[in-house]
C-alpha cells in the first residue's frame, strides 16, 4: 500500500474501500476453499484411507518404479480433494516406511510427491488452487480448465521424468551431502 500511495501514486484512498471489499471476499473464499479441504483430509485420517491405501499399493507391487507410478495415480486423484498441506501431512508418515521398504530414496519421494500435489491442486475438475485462481482472477473454470492443458501436459511429463529417474531428483543434495 505504502508503495502504491506514495511511490506510483496510483492508489488514492477513495479507492481503499473497493480494495479492501474485494481483498476480503477473495480471502474468505480461499479461506472456505482451504477449511472444506483440510476438513474432507481430517475425514480421510479418521477413516484410515491413507494407510490402508499404501497396504493395498505395496500389495499390488514390490517394484520401486511401479510403486512410484501407481503412487503418482493415487496423489493426483487424493491431491484434488485434499489441500496439499493437509495431504502432506497426513499422507508422509504413512508412506515413509511403505518407500524405504522398497527401496525407494525419501528425498526423491519428497519431490515426487509435492509435484504431485501441486499438479493436483491445478487439475480440473475439483482442484483447490484451480478454485481460487479462478475466483480470484475473475476467470470462468471452463475458460481457465482449456487454458491450463497445455501447463498440465508440461507438468505431467516432468512428474513423468522425475518419477523414472531418480537421478534427476537426488544430484543435488547428492553433490552437497557426498553421497
Amino acid at each position: 500500500m505504502l508503495v502504491a500511495f506514495f511511490a506510483y501514486r496510483t492508489l488514492k484512498p477513495r479507492d481503499l474501500p473497493v480494495i479492501l471489499k474485494e481483498t476480503s471476499l477473495d480471502t474468505a473464499s480461499v479461506m472456505l476453499m482451504i477449511c472444506a479441504a483440510s476438513a474432507f483430509g481430517f475425514y480421510l485420517a479418521w477413516e484410515r484411507l491413507p494407510p490402508k491405501m499404501a497396504e493395498w499399493l505395496v500389495g499390488l507391487t514390490r517394484n520401486p518404479t511401479s510403486l512410484l507410478l501407481l503412487l503418482n495415480v493415487m496423489l493426483i486423484v487424493l491431491g484434488t480433494a485434499v489441500e496439499g498441506t493437509s495431504a502432506l501431512i497426513i499422507l508422509t508418515p504413512i508412506m515413509i516406511p511403505v518407500i524405504q521398504k522398497v527401496g525407494i530414496d525419501p528425498v526423491h519421494f519428497g519431490i515426487v510427491l509435492v509435484t504431485n500435489l501441486t499438479i493436483a491442486g491445478v487439475t480440473p475438475p475439483v482442484g483447490q488452487m484451480m478454485f481460487i485462481s479462478s475466483q480470484v482472477l475473475k476467470v470462468p473454470m471452463n475458460r481457465y480448465a482449456v487454458e491450463v492443458l497445455p501447463f498440465l501436459s508440461a507438468m505431467m511429463l516432468i512428474l513423468l521424468l522425475l518419477t523414472l529417474f531418480p537421478q534427476l531428483s537426488v544430484w543435488l543434495p547428492n553433490l552437497v551431502y557426498g553421497k
